[in-house]
């Protein structure tokens, strides 16, 4: 904050005023971050649901870092074990939400922090209510809500899939599948079968009616 000094004049009287002025710092561009903000999930009693989120890695350089949650949230959160994001890239992270057998709401935060000091944070909130079913689907997350894509006919995923509430859902990428030879091969094998009958009935034929002028020669003999 600086302060300055505006002067306003008349011909017989002169003012000074005051005037503070603010300076706003440059917005520094995140150079690590969650796919996600915030997350709102409501769980049966006594189940579990998974989330499987990126984190983005935005620098140029690799970065070491760790995975913590709020006091709040440890009881009921657990997540795979990655501690190395390389430059420009992005990880998933699978996280795994488990509620209690009472009816609770319960709020936290979820941090990854690298070792030079950055971080980037989820705001989760848990609804564990027992009006809820695993079977009614609300506990099953869209493709979409874990970073998925479901395959077109006649793709195959090259890596895990899971099942999501709009299907199959693939957490790696879709692939052309390559078209079985079979239909080919037997197509081919009736072809040549066909041209071995033919060949065998139009020499069969030949041959006997070959047999049959031989035998008229001699007669004329």
């Amino acid at each position: 904050m600086e302060i300055n000094k505006i002067e306003i004049s008349t011909n017989s009287t002169k003012y000074s005023i005051p005037v503070y002025v603010l300076k706003t710092e440059d917005k520094i561009q995140e150079k690590i971050k969650f796919e996600f903000s915030d997350l709102n999930i409501s769980i049966p009693l006594n189940s579990n649901t998974t989330r499987i989120i990126n984190l983005y890695n935005l620098d140029n350089s690799g970065k070491n870092f760790e995975l913590s949650v709020s006091e709040s949230l440890k009881p009921y959160v657990s997540f795979s074990n990655i501690s190395i994001l390389a430059e420009n890239s992005s990880e998933k992270i699978e996280f795994i939400f488990s509620s209690g057998n009472e009816e609770k709401k319960i709020e936290g935060i979820i941090t990854a922090k690298t070792q030079d000091n950055l971080s980037t944070d989820i705001f989760v909130s848990l609804n564990f209510a027992k009006n809820l079913s695993l079977e009614n689907g609300l506990t099953t997350p869209l493709c979409s809500e874990i970073t998925g894509i479901i395959c077109s006919q006649g793709q195959k995923c090259n890596a895990d899939t899971r099942v999501a509430r709009d299907g199959i859902c693939c957490l790696g990428v879709c692939i052309e599948e390559k078209k079985s030879s079979i239909g080919k091969i037997m197509g081919w094998s009736l072809v040549g079968l066909v041209i071995i009958l033919l060949l065998w009935f139009y020499f069969a034929k030949y041959k006997k009616v070959r047999n049959v002028v031989d035998l008229l020669k001699v007669a004329k003999k």
